[in-house]
């Protein structure tokens, strides 16, 4: 059974989005993709880790005035897939095609 993250290891990841994002953006970088990041190795709980990703990014890309043209959310296993999808849902946003 898994257990919702500490505050620490939530801020943690939702800086690893925000930082990769800022880059993206320093480097003029057009198109990014993310794995679920810490899902695997880390133990990260998968949903909760599907709603940071999708926050963070709409977070910067309502907030920055960059080139960002598309960013990726990639699942591998449905089990990711659903909680993507989930997350999408919740912030309002169609499912992906």
């Amino acid at each position: 059974l898994r257990t919702p993250c500490s505050l620490a290891r939530r801020r943690l990841l939702r800086s690893a989005y925000r930082s990769s994002l800022r880059l993206a953006k320093e480097h003029g970088v057009r198109s990014i993709a993310f794995p679920a990041i810490s899902c695997g190795a880390y133990g990260y709980p998968v949903e909760e880790a599907s709603r940071i990703a999708v926050g963070e990014v709409l977070r910067f890309l309502r907030e920055e005035d960059g080139g960002l043209e598309r960013v990726l959310l990639v699942c591998r296993g449905e089990r990711v897939c659903r909680a993507l999808r989930q997350a999408l849902a919740e912030a309002g946003l169609p499912p992906p095609q």
